[in-house]
């Protein structure tokens, strides 16, 4: 009887198992949280894609309207200097005009 497998006195197999039923449980609880955890990151992934490409999309917008303005701020820069240039030259003009009318 030497040879023979002897459990130690605290060893329960009723006892082992609900143990070990009750780690798998938790284990499996674990994961199932992980992989709503892991949901949640995918989603919020996608989110910030698309919030990055709505931002490259509008920033490319606002860059061109952004361009245009300051081509139409040039432009009516030009076109003012242009109004007091011939506002200047017409009144010097009109006093020509006038002085040579008087003699």
């Amino acid at each position: 009887m030497d040879n023979e497998l002897r459990l130690p006195e605290c060893f329960s197999p009723i006892h082992e198992s609900t143990v070990f039923n009750d780690t798998l449980q938790h284990i499996a609880t674990h994961c199932n949280t992980l992989q709503h955890t892991a949901t949640h990151c995918n989603t919020l992934q996608h989110t910030a894609t698309h919030c990055n490409t709505l931002y490259v999309t509008h920033s490319n917008t606002l860059q061109h309207t952004a361009t245009h303005c300051n081509t139409l701020q040039h432009t009516a820069t030009h076109c003012n200097t242009l109004y007091v240039t011939h506002s200047i030259t017409l009144q010097h003009t009109a006093w020509i005009f006038l002085i040579s009318m008087v003699q």
